[in-house]
């Protein structure tokens, strides 16, 4: 579908069974589906290497996008910039969205920021985010 253009008509041949069924369809844009959360980023965020993440701050905007939230706030797991150790658990997924690091509360990227620098290079790190509107806790040991 990458080959036509909005508004382009696409020529698309089904099988039923042995009938074979030709239809020309419109090629439309929409505005439903899955968000993407990279095309928010600015060029002033940088990533979180530690986490292998970049993240942005929950605000009305990406609120928005989200399904309704069990914790407000937090920060949201926009893009993976790189694979980071196994964690003990599930990795982060974008979409995600990180409410704490070992108990302490994350309110922005910032605030994640300041935590993760606070946390010796082998300390290991627990986060709990919300996926797909539930809490989970995710586990990364570093060397």
């Amino acid at each position: 579908m990458y080959s036509y253009a909005v508004g382009d008509q696409a020529d698309i041949d089904v099988w039923r069974g042995t009938q074979k069924l030709s239809f020309s369809v419109p090629v439309l844009e929409t505005t439903m589906g899955p968000p993407r959360f990279d095309d928010l980023v600015g060029p002033e965020d940088r990533p979180l290497p530690r986490l292998g993440v970049l993240g942005l701050t929950v605000n009305e905007q990406i609120s928005a996008l989200l399904p309704s939230p069990r914790i407000a706030g937090g920060v949201l797991v926009a893009a993976k910039i790189a694979d980071v150790r196994p964690p003990l658990r599930d990795p982060l997924l974008t979409g995600d969205v990180i409410h704490a690091i070992n108990g302490i509360s994350i309110t922005d990227v910032a605030s994640l920021r300041t935590r993760l620098e606070s946390l010796s290079s082998d300390s290991p790190i627990v986060i709990q985010v919300e996926r797909s509107g539930t809490l989970h806790f995710v586990a990364i040991e570093n060397d």
